[in-house]
């Protein structure tokens, strides 16, 4: 019974924590809210019947399975409701604006793309202050491509989520959709601009032999260190299999004498 309970609360908080990665068409409000509420009552009845299930060859008696199956239902069927309502309604156009929103703020607020830099140099100076590695135009330019790849997300959502306000009447959703759309491609502007001043950069090539050489080294570190657990691992298993072994012989010849080193 408790590895069953387990198994459902995994479950639960699994959806309670689960945030939509790729765009995907948004639901109504409506969808979300009944689609939340049935699938809570759904795995909440089903946890109060393998409870209940499960405590009949236990010494309770009825009305005491009857309410740790309704507490566990309750407890569960929860969970699920408030994971699947928070998952339910980020595919909403309220919950698509409110995720793209989020993205453009990021982006706008970062320390970079937020200061007016006069010239390159300004510029590379920021990024080694804030990249301060052996390899800080490297990593600039991975920020900056993950940056890009967010903002397409939060323009697909914004596009998905205004379509469907406007077939269902939200303008003021629609118009906020709108409105975000058109302060994404300033953004992509501005980071295309850095990037290519980083790659110009004399230092960026050699920059860019030492990462990788980095982390040629660092997969082959984890390679060496998984193939020594391994050997570990198979060592264990034999003194293991070989001690077992003894103990098989020792338990089929209970009367034969054991042969003591000193």
């Amino acid at each position: 019974m408790k590895k069953n309970i387990q198994m459902i609360l995994a479950f639960s908080l699994a959806a309670a924590t689960t945030l939509p990665t790729v765009s995907v068409s948004p639901i109504s409000e409506r969808t979300a809210t009944v689609g939340a509420a049935l699938g809570g009552l759904a795995v909440g009845g089903a946890t109060s019947g393998i409870v209940y299930w499960q405590t009949k060859h236990t010494t309770l008696a009825v009305p005491e399975r009857t309410i740790i199956a309704a507490l566990a239902g309750t407890i569960v069927g929860g969970l699920t409701w408030w994971g699947l309502s928070a998952l339910l309604h980020s595919f909403t156009p309220q919950g698509k604006l409110l995720a793209a929103q989020k993205i453009i703020a990021q982006a706008e607020y970062d320390a970079l793309i937020s200061r007016n830099f006069t010239t390159s140099d300004e510029l590379l100076n920021a990024v080694n202050i804030r990249f301060g590695t052996t390899w800080p135009l490297v990593l600039a330019r991975e920020h900056f491509i993950n940056m890009n790849r967010n903002l397409a997300l939060a323009a697909s959502m914004l596009i998905s989520a205004e379509q469907e306000a406007t077939r269902d009447g939200g303008f003021a959703i629609a118009s906020a959709c709108k409105e975000y759309q058109a302060r994404i491609p300033a953004l992509i502007k501005t980071i295309e601009i850095y990037m290519t001043n980083i790659v110009h950069d004399p230092a960026y090539e050699a920059q860019v032999k030492n990462y990788e050489k980095h982390q040629e080294a660092e997969r082959q570190r984890l390679h060496e260190a998984k193939a020594k657990a391994e050997d570990r691992w198979h060592e264990s298993r034999e003194k293991q299999k070989d001690r077992e072994f003894k103990q098989q012989i020792v338990n089929s010849n209970p009367q034969r004498p054991m042969m003591v080193s000193v």
